[in-house]
């Protein structure tokens, strides 16, 4: 899964705070996964973030946690 994270300061984007932290926990059965990150992107369009990704080891229910500084993001999805 591969999806991009953003990081702000007073509403303008930054590396600055580097890459957020992210984890997934299986919820229905054993199993984790931690994320990796690319570089600090750019798109054609101007939106800045880091591309970042978790490679699941099983099909299952998962939680995702992204962390950065005091703010955390969850969601669940199925595989």
């Amino acid at each position: 899964m591969k999806y991009p994270w953003v990081t702000l300061r007073n509403g303008a984007f930054t590396s600055a705070y580097g890459p957020p932290s992210v984890r997934a926990r299986r919820l229905d059965g054993p199993g984790e996964a931690e994320g990796t990150h690319g570089g600090f992107a750019t798109d054609t369009g101007g939106l800045r973030f880091w591309p970042s990704g978790i490679e699941f080891p099983a099909r299952g229910c998962w939680l995702v946690t992204g962390r950065l500084r005091g703010t955390v993001v969850r969601f669940v999805l199925e595989l």
